[in-house]
């Protein structure tokens, strides 16, 4: 699994695990070698990421790119999401700050992921899945990571942070991107004989 964020290695883990897979995680080291993703574009980060993580591994790979598009900040900060949170102290504090300065307490919001799985050799397969919400400015709940404190789902009255792993995994958007690609997932590892 082409990432160093454990909250997505657990969320992913724990999809593979359930689809009949041993979810293996890369090396801090190999991932500090890695080249500097795309930042404009959730498919070609989450492609290079695994194609580049398999080619070095000799195994089947799987990456994540994601992030958080606020209807309020003009989709920001989308594809930076990682990097916006990196910059402010936390994607929470960094997130409740810049509505605040401009005077939001809610907005419609969307989580974007598209997961990318890559042979040694060079096959890839992708898909896409988004999750609709709202951002709000008072965190709540303790699970999660990232955005999930202040991305409130209203069909469920909590936010993700107050979500069990099973419930959020069977409604993000990493679920939804994970079950989009997964007979295409297993069709690649039989390629390998994995």
């Amino acid at each position: 699994m082409a990432t160093g964020n454990p909250g997505k290695y657990r969320e992913l883990s724990a999809l593979l695990r359930e689809a009949g897979f041993i979810p293996l995680p890369v090396s801090g080291q190999l991932l500090a070698e890695a080249p500097e993703e795309p930042t404009d574009d959730y498919r070609k980060a989450a492609v290079m990421k695994a194609k580049w993580t398999a080619a070095r591994v000799g195994k089947l790979a799987l990456a994540d790119d994601s992030g958080l598009e606020v209807e309020a900040l003009d989709g920001s900060p989308g594809p930076q999401s990682a990097r916006f949170a990196a910059a402010a102290g936390g994607p929470v504090a960094a997130l409740v700050t810049e509505m605040r300065r401009r005077g939001i307490e809610r907005s419609p919001a969307r989580f974007r992921a598209v997961l990318a799985a890559a042979t040694p050799a060079g096959q890839v397969r992708w898909a896409e899945g988004a999750w609709d919400g709202e951002v709000i400015v008072t965190p709540r709940g303790e699970g999660g990571f990232g955005y999930d404190p202040v991305f409130f789902v209203p069909t469920m009255g909590k936010t993700v942070a107050e979500l069990s792993l099973q419930q959020k995994n069977l409604l993000s958007h990493r679920g939804q991107a994970f079950r989009r690609l997964l007979d295409q997932l297993r069709f690649l590892a039989t390629t390998l004989g994995s």
